[in-house]
């Protein structure tokens, strides 16, 4: 039985969600665009979370931010090892520049759920070591395009 995307989406902002990973079909990407994966952090106040989108155009996204001279936005491009997370088809990053905050209902908003992907969780906070949450808070907080609110908002997350 599949369980609606609201229902899902009311659990990602609770304090103790931590970090997720979901997978869904986002309705601002074009309408031929597959659905991605997405790390979802928890700011653990029950109404928001901070997205990143996962994407195995890995060189696409790297030679986009060196060709408008943002290298520095490559170190928060943080690498998934597809043999710890087995839903991976292959290896792919976690592009903390693109990291977003959200409220529970703008995130169910951008969920298309048409799309033949619905909205499912595919990892949740215990299958993140301290270390990848740690690079992936830092990648956010050193990212040169990811605005100071939310750097300020994932400051201070709990990482065990």
């Amino acid at each position: 039985m599949d369980i609606p995307s609201r229902v899902v989406i009311n659990t990602l902002a609770h304090p103790d969600s931590g970090f997720t990973i979901c997978h869904f079909k986002d309705k601002k990407h074009a309408p031929a665009a597959p659905a991605h994966f997405h790390v979802v952090i928890s700011l653990g106040d029950n109404l928001s979370i901070v997205v990143c989108i996962i994407t195995s155009q890995m060189q696409q996204r790297a030679d986009h931010y060196s060709g408008i001279g943002l290298e520095a936005c490559l170190e928060s491009m943080i690498p998934l090892d597809p043999s710890i997370f087995r839903f991976l088809s292959r290896g792919c990053v976690i592009d903390c520049n693109r990291a977003e905050c959200l409220s529970l209902g703008e995130l169910l908003g951008r969920v298309d759920e048409s799309h033949p992907a619905g909205f499912t969780k595919k990892a949740e906070d215990g299958e993140f070591d301290g270390d990848l949450k740690e690079r992936i808070i830092n990648g956010i907080k050193n990212s040169p395009l990811v605005k100071d609110y939310i750097k300020k908002k994932v400051a201070d997350l709990p990482l065990e």
